[in-house]
């Protein structure tokens, strides 16, 4: 792999997590007015605020625990859906959980509704990646290239297939 292909695929994955920070927040904040009209004190903007500083953190906490960072799955693939879902849902667990024991003022329909959104926003975000990425190699290496069938090698397949598509 060319060094301009792996600067490539790192700058896809931070971007990849920044587009999850900001799901955490567009999300709480989307949901957040939609239930209450954008009809809040200040206390309570402040509160979802900080609930979507502490998910997102939680959120890249876990996803590098897991590698959802650095390239375990393909970008927008069953298995990266997976992954990402476990994610969001454990945050929605410890970060909701602990917000809706902890904190009074804390709108509690939140904690249920906003993973939900988020998940739908960073679900979209791989779409989008996938499709983006799609479109670019098949400009890079042009409509004429060789159709391979890798059959019956498992993982070791599934990297040759990877090393494949993004050789130059």
């Amino acid at each position: 792999m060319s060094v301009r292909t792996t600067t490539r695929i790192r700058l896809t994955r931070v971007a990849l997590a920044g587009w999850d920070i900001g799901a955490w927040f567009l999300a709480t904040l989307a949901l957040l007015g939609a239930r209450y009209d954008f009809a809040l004190n200040q206390v309570q903007w402040s509160v979802a605020l900080i609930y979507s500083l502490f998910a997102s953190g939680m959120q890249l906490v876990l996803g590098s625990a897991v590698k959802l960072y650095q390239g375990r799955a393909r970008v927008g693939s069953f298995t990266e859906i997976v992954i990402l879902s476990f994610v969001v849902g454990a945050t929605a667990v410890i970060v909701g959980g602990g917000f809706v024991v902890g904190v009074p003022d804390f709108p509690r329909g939140l904690a249920l509704i906003v993973p939900l959104g988020a998940i739908g926003l960073m679900a979209l975000g791989r779409f989008a990646t996938r499709t983006a990425l799609t479109f670019w190699l098949a400009r890079q290496h042009g409509v004429n290239h060789e159709k391979v069938l890798i059959y019956g090698a498992g993982n070791a397949g599934q990297q040759l297939s990877r090393l494949l598509a993004y050789d130059e």
